[in-house]
């Protein structure tokens, strides 16, 4: 992601990961809402799931901040940390993230410095962890039928169903090859 820093011109930017799916355009709008309500801070999506796939994502911890139900769509968390796949016991919520991040610039300026970890890889978690140091993040809670994990089989499948039935230049052939 450092790479694509020149691109982002010191703006805030979005950052929209392929390991989980999530077709619906309304998801990135609300979250900008959220930032500018908020004086321009960093917003990720997040969505509830069941305590025992929580060891699947990376959680948020924080409290929740309007909406009643904190894990009802629109519901909204000041996140106070993040945690990268961890035990169910030991997990801070059941809020994943849907890879739908609006981050602030200051982030390019923590992954820069930010040395390769485990595979060579820079973290983006790593980086916006970091960010909560010096600035606000909030979570937007979705909802979890507007997406797929492309994670799992069945969520790559469904994924892929979902777009080629909704992209008009695939559908036809999309319902032809399922004898619809």
């Amino acid at each position: 992601m450092r790479c694509a820093s020149f691109a982002t011109g010191g703006e805030p930017f979005f950052v929209l990961l392929g390991d989980y799916v999530v077709p619906s355009r309304s998801t990135l709008p609300a979250m900008k809402r959220v930032s500018d309500e908020h004086g321009g801070c960093s917003v990720v999506a997040v969505a509830p799931c069941a305590a025992d796939e929580v060891s699947r994502y990376g959680v948020v911890a924080g409290e929740c901040v309007s909406g009643g139900d904190s894990e009802a769509p629109s519901a909204m968390w000041r996140v106070s940390g993040m945690v990268e796949k961890p035990d169910p016991a030991e997990a801070s919520s059941r809020l994943f993230m849907v890879v739908r991040y609006l981050l602030s610039p200051r982030v390019m300026g923590l992954l820069a410095d930010r040395p390769a970890g485990a595979g060579g890889e820079v973290k983006l978690t790593d980086a916006v962890v970091r960010l909560l140091a010096e600035e606000e993040l909030y979570a937007l809670v979705v909802d979890p039928a507007l997406g797929y994990d492309a994670g799992t089989p069945a969520g790559w499948i469904a994924s892929n169903a979902c777009l080629a039935a909704a992209d008009p230049r695939m559908s036809a052939a999309f319902r032809e090859a399922m004898g619809e």
